[in-house]
């Protein structure tokens, strides 16, 4: 079916109007919807596919990293300080720093959590970058409907809350706190639904 948003020109890297709220980007981007009509076409097979999956995952991870995440003022050496003293880049960067945690949901695939985990440790610094994992599937009746999805493991590597105080260590828990995940329930005869928040989520 037609989009009329789709239709419409305008300049690349803009955003599209739309009523989701404050929280959704939908990005302008030719050359995406390019390759996304490319993955969805029934003649797109492997190894196509994960190419085409890895680089527009990789292009909203650089729309990501732009837009949303801090930077800082840094004064940082070029190959022609050996020639001149005004040889160096000043200005700002990406905060290195960050902590990130990436999950993927293991239903269909990792792929795109994966290639967002790889690309992130690329910029960040590696140690503040990990990657969480939530197995789940579909739950369905006695008439095989699809009633909801169950989750029937994960395997999580730490906190999300990436607060410190100003000597840098990690704050103290306090009692009121809830810990990451723990909304997080295997499935069962209920059909309990698995509910994360997280601050910084890329899934």
């Amino acid at each position: 079916m037609g989009e009329t948003c789709y239709l419409r020109g305008g300049e690349a890297g803009g955003e599209l109007e739309h009523r989701y709220g404050d929280h959704v980007h939908l990005i302008r981007d030719p050359l995406a919807l390019t390759w996304l009509a490319r993955l969805c076409h029934p003649s797109c097979v492997q190894p196509e596919i994960n190419r085409l999956t890895t680089q527009l995952y990789r292009g909203l991870v650089r729309e990501m990293l732009n837009r949303q995440f801090p930077r800082r003022v840094v004064k940082s050496e070029t190959r022609m300080r050996q020639f001149t003293e005004r040889g160096y880049y000043e200005g700002q960067i990406l905060d290195p720093a960050v902590e990130v945690t990436s999950v993927d949901i293991a239903r269909a695939g990792i792929l795109p959590s994966m290639v967002c985990f790889e690309a992130l440790c690329e910029v960040l610094d590696p140690t503040r970058v990990r990657q969480d994992h939530i197995l789940m599937n579909r739950t369905t009746n006695d008439q095989h409907q699809v009633t909801g999805a169950g989750m029937y493991g994960k395997k999580i590597a730490g906190p999300v809350k990436a607060d410190r105080n100003p000597k840098g260590t990690p704050p103290r828990s306090r009692p009121d706190e809830t810990p990451p995940f723990r909304r997080l329930r295997p499935a069962g005869p209920s059909g309990d639904r698995a509910i994360a928040s997280l601050r910084r989520l890329i899934i």
